[in-house]
């Protein structure tokens, strides 16, 4: 859902944003999110994925876990090496 403001009988009304940890899609571990409530609507979860450094690619569990790669996905870390 994008950040639309809803309008009800004049008012304007926008949605209140908190972050939080939330459940991956793809596993059940806990990542870092934002949950953005709309008034009258169940809550929206987004995860929050971290780019890599270098080319702005989302980070996998395994790169972001790497401490090594240093916030870099495997791919640029292979090319500079390489």
């Amino acid at each position: 859902m994008s950040q639309k403001i809803i309008t009800n009988e004049g008012f304007v009304t926008k949605p209140k944003d908190k972050f939080a940890m939330v459940h991956c899609s793809c596993c059940n571990r806990l990542v870092p999110g934002k949950v953005i409530n709309w008034p009258g609507m169940s809550p929206e979860k987004k995860i929050l994925w971290k780019p890599c450094k270098e080319c702005g690619v989302w980070l996998s569990h395994a790169e972001e876990d790497n401490k090594s790669l240093k916030g870099k996905c495997l791919e640029c870390v292979e090319e500079k090496e390489g």
